[in-house]
Formats: C-alpha cells, sequence, structure tokens
C-alpha cells in the first residue's frame, strides 16, 4: 500500500491509493484516484471496505506516515476505522540491512537491491502541485506521471518483501550463532 497526499499533514486530503493485493491471478495492482477533492471520501470508504480481507499490509513508512494519514482522513469523515491489521513496514527492516548505502530511500533500496533505475520519475514534493492543477484543469495527462510514481513504489515494495525479509531472517540467523 502506498498513498500520495496533497501535504504532509493529515488535514490535507489524499488522492491516491496504489494496492497490490495476491489474487488468483496472480499479483494486482489497483490504484484509487480521487479525481477532485469531494471524492476523497469514497475512496477511503472503497479502500476500508477491500482492506477488509488483507490480513497483512506492506507499507514503506507507513507506520509512521502512510497509515496514520489514512486513519485521520477516516476519522475526518466519520467513517469506520479499520481493526488493527497486521503492518509489515519494510522502512524499518531496510534500516537494519547491512548493505552499504547512502540512505534507506524507496529508491535507493530499488536502484541498490533491485538494479533498476527510474527514469523520468516525478520527485515526491512536485505530486501535490501537479495533483491540484489537475483537479482545476481535469488534464487527465498531468497524472500520468504521478500514476506511474504510485504505481512503481508499489511495485518496488512487492520486489523488495522477500529480498528484505530473507535478509532479516539472514541476519537473526548469525544473530542467534547459526
Amino acid at each position: 500500500l502506498d498513498i500520495e497526499t496533497t501535504g504532509l499533514w493529515a488535514s490535507q486530503p489524499l488522492f491516491l491509493v496504489g494496492t497490490m493485493q495476491w489474487q488468483q491471478q496472480g499479483m494486482v495492482l489497483e490504484q484509487l484516484l480521487a479525481r477532485h477533492y469531494r471524492e476523497e471520501e469514497a475512496l477511503l470508504a472503497y479502500l476500508v471496505e477491500s482492506l477488509q480481507q488483507a490480513q497483512v499490509i506492506v507499507t514503506f513508512n507507513g507506520k509512521r506516515f502512510d497509515w496514520p494519514y489514512i486513519e485521520q482522513r477516516l476519522v475526518y469523515y466519520h467513517l469506520p476505522r479499520l481493526d488493527d491489521m497486521l503492518q509489515v513496514d519494510l522502512y524499518f527492516h531496510a534500516k537494519r540491512l547491512p548493505h552499504d548505502l547512502p540512505n534507506r530511500r524507496l529508491v535507493t533500496l530499488e536502484e541498490n537491491l533491485l538494479g533498476h533505475e527510474r527514469e523520468g520519475d516525478v520527485p515526491g514534493y512536485l505530486i501535490p502541485t501537479i495533483y491540484h492543477r489537475f483537479v482545476q484543469t481535469q488534464e487527465a495527462s498531468l497524472l500520468m506521471p504521478v500514476l506511474e510514481h504510485n504505481a512503481q513504489d508499489v511495485i518496488t515494495l512487492a520486489q523488495l518483501l522477500p529480498l528484505v525479509m530473507s535478509a532479516q531472517e539472514e541476519i537473526a540467523h548469525v544473530s542467534a550463532g547459526g
């Protein structure tokens, strides 16, 4: 799960949620988009409904950002909150990786652990401005880089999960003297 918002404070709307779920046909990416600020409530209601079947949520810095943000927006709209769900936050696991990395940002892990380098990725700080402009103009082409950014974040989470978790198991095995 990964969200895109109009700012860093939960008093500001979120407008895009990317999720990837395992289904019979394999991994399925879904992006929930509020085409206007007034669609945020419907987006959140649908998100709650779709996540009720999830057993585990995987995020990157989601325990400190994405999840509290979503919960605050649910409170704002008086929507039911999700029961406590098991959440795997890859950021905290990545901090323990023994790799010599300049930082633990998602794109850094993507480049160094997966060998993928994003080309033409929209910088996160521009995303709110792009969305506000989209709401004013309804020019769908404006959102394409934002949708691609969000999709790539979610895909990267799915690809990093087994690498980060196996590295954690290896570290635990070595620490235990095995």
